[in-house]
């Protein structure tokens, strides 16, 4: 009996492992079944080609280039070598100096100046895409404590082409009635240009014009066809001016004075350039204090004995007026002031018209 059980388990076992791997032995394949509905089709990609061709395209690159070699971004030697490594000017002097200091707020030490090109001003290569180039800042900008918007980019330009100071700077109050000039250098520095569009920067306590009332001119108001873009980024037919030679075009005179034939519109250039002579006459005529410092860069100024001639002279060899170090009467000061603010915008009135006027006359009248 015994044995028979053990004879059918042994069959049994043998059974199972015959059949185990007979069910899954692989077999040949059989048919494909029908296909499946297609799944829903997802977002064209970006397309590089044309996103490189809005700047790469043949046409548009040498257009630009052959503008941006005639602009003094591209040429201003002087200013890069002298100003473009150091920190305290670097952010305007300088290409790489201005991406730093938008990314970071600050130039915190000397760099290593590049000249300002494409990359300065537009945010290249960081995403491939259309908006690539897009301006790296166009917010509103404070200059000397007022914020300035000029509803279109042009705010890019507002942030170097601003004062880097203010009469104030100079004039503290600490002295009964007379200011020192402390540096060749003195004034509100070489971008006093959004300053005058705004009817701002100059001293306003000289004269009977109330200069502070004038407020901004429509060059600096009109967005669409004035402004720093409207003007010197115009779309000219002449290489040598407009785009990206940030050359004005006497053409974008035209959209609002249709009988313009240069900026000397009506005589207003001419006006001020004369009103500019006459001041500078009566500003080399002035006499200061002669003043020294207690020891270099120490910023401790004290009177010694002597007189200066002259709170400007004009230097033959470089043709161009240059502040004197002394210490002078407050108003003589403050018509100087006014003489420096319309030599450094450089437009010979242009940008506002009415200001410039008023800040010259009313220095005249003070000395006169």
């Amino acid at each position: 009996m015994k044995l028979r059980e053990i004879t059918k388990l042994l069959v049994v076992a043998a059974l199972v492992l015959f059949v185990i791997p007979a069910c899954v032995k692989e077999g040949p394949p059989g048919l494909d079944g029908a296909d499946g509905a297609d799944g829903v089709a997802g977002a064209d990609g970006a397309d590089g080609e044309v996103a490189c061709l809005v700047c790469h395209s043949t046409e548009v690159k040498e257009d630009n280039e052959r503008e941006y070699f005639r602009s003094q971004h591209a040429s201003g030697a002087l200013s890069l070598d002298y100003a473009g490594g150091r920190d305290g000017c670097a952010e305007c002097h300088s290409g790489n100096g201005f991406v730093e200091w938008v990314e970071t707020g600050d130039v915190t030490a000397n760099i290593t100046p590049e000249a300002i090109n494409c990359n300065t001003c537009h945010d290249i290569h960081s995403t491939f895409a259309v908006e690539d180039y897009a301006l790296r800042i166009t917010t509103p900008v404070d200059v000397i404590g007022v914020t300035v918007d000029l509803g279109n980019s042009s705010n890019l330009c507002v942030n170097c082409h601003k004062p880097r100071r203010g009469w104030e700077d100079y004039d503290d109050g600490s002295l009964a009635d007379s200011v020192m000039v402390t540096s060749t250098h003195a004034g509100p520095h070489h971008g006093p240009q959004t300053a005058v569009l705004m009817g701002l920067g100059g001293d306003h306590r000289i004269g009977s014009i109330d200069a502070s009332a004038i407020g901004p001119s429509t060059h600096g108001t009109d967005v669409e066809d004035a402004t720093c873009v409207g003007c010197h980024m115009y779309e000219s037919t002449d290489e040598s001016e407009g785009g990206h030679t940030w050359w004005p075009a006497v053409e974008s005179c035209k959209v609002c004075h249709a009988t313009a034939t240069d900026f000397d519109y009506k005589g207003g250039q001419t006006k001020i350039d004369l009103l500019m002579a006459q001041l500078a006459e009566l500003l080399e005529a002035q006499e200061g204090q002669k003043i020294a410092e207690s020891a270099p860069r120490a910023g401790d100024w004290h009177v010694v004995p002597g007189t200066v001639h002259g709170i400007i002279h004009f230097d033959e060899e470089d043709k161009a007026y240059h502040p004197v170090i002394g210490q002078f009467d407050r108003d003589v000061f403050s018509a100087f002031w006014n003489f420096m603010t319309i030599l450094e915008d450089r437009s010979h009135g242009v940008h506002n018209p009415a200001y410039a006027e008023a800040l010259l006359l009313n220095a005249i009248e003070i000395l006169d």
